[in-house]
């Protein structure tokens, strides 16, 4: 039975990937930064705070003892940032990058022994669409994606020797409480920015309402594991979401940029 390691697990994408894998016969070992509030699931969860290099190690023993090895590493904790580039608190930028980018390549790194001892381990790091280009009030969030994606690339490279492969599934908007624990400025804190901040945020919203369920991610991910190689790198959402980055490869740079204010006025 395949072990399957999940950051995330408690909640949104990672708690769908969990149930899934789960019923599909995958022996799942869930994370969460709490545990203990979270019962009557059917896998297992582990304390695991991805920011904290203390919690990660302790996650890791823990593992160790129980399990002994790790065949698949799914990286899924992440959290939301909004905001204009030019006024993101120095404490939010931190915190997002933490946890969507240093604390992902932490986890990577401790559990790696774990995987090598997997006939074919497999990592897929859960990155974003957005994380393909820059997007007026979420800089920083998606040049924390887009950073996932090339350390994937690299990666990947480094760790086939290894038999080890590496995939980064790029989402487009999934319907999850992420907006309710987003880091975000105050209305005060957006200056200038105020009203074009609010008609956008109005718009994201709209969306997030029609956008697909975390079960639709975490079936995409369960037909990755089924193939016979993961591929680099796999987009899964509207068929807007994902012919975006094509049009923004194929067109000029400020006709993109004009497309994509257009599209949140």
């Amino acid at each position: 039975m395949k072990k399957v390691l999940v950051t995330g697990g408690s909640s949104g994408i990672g708690l769908a990937i969990c149930n899934l894998l789960s019923n599909e016969g995958y022996e799942v070992i869930g994370t969460a930064r709490n545990p203990e509030r979270h019962s009557a699931l059917s896998f297992s969860l582990v304390k695991l705070d991805v920011t904290s290099e203390e919690s990660i190690l302790n996650a890791s023993k823990e593992i160790i003892n129980k399990w002994g090895k790790v065949d698949i590493l799914i990286n899924n904790a992440g959290i939301g940032f909004m905001g204009p580039v030019a006024y993101a608190k120095s404490e939010h930028i931190k915190k997002a990058w933490e946890t969507n980018v240093f604390g992902l390549m932490r986890v990577t790194q401790e559990f790696l022994p774990l995987l090598y001892k997997s006939n074919k381990g497999r990592i897929i790091n859960i990155g974003s669409i957005g994380g393909k280009m820059g997007l007026p009030f979420r800089g920083w969030y998606s040049a924390a994606k887009g950073s996932i994606e090339i350390l994937g690339e690299s990666l990947a490279m480094e760790l086939k020797p290894m038999g080890i492969e590496v995939c980064t599934l790029l989402p487009g908007d999934v319907r999850t409480e992420i907006a309710h624990s987003r880091l975000e400025p105050t209305i005060d804190e957006l200056k200038e920015y105020k009203e074009s901040y609010i008609k956008m945020d109005e718009i994201l919203q709209d969306e997030m309402s029609k956008a697909m369920t975390p079960e639709t991610v975490a079936s995409t991910i369960a037909k990755l594991l089924r193939r016979k190689r993961l591929p680099l790198k796999y987009s899964v959402g509207s068929f807007l979401h994902k012919l975006t980055p094509i049009i923004k490869n194929l067109t000029p740079q400020r006709f993109f940029q004009w497309l994509v204010l257009r599209h949140y006025k």
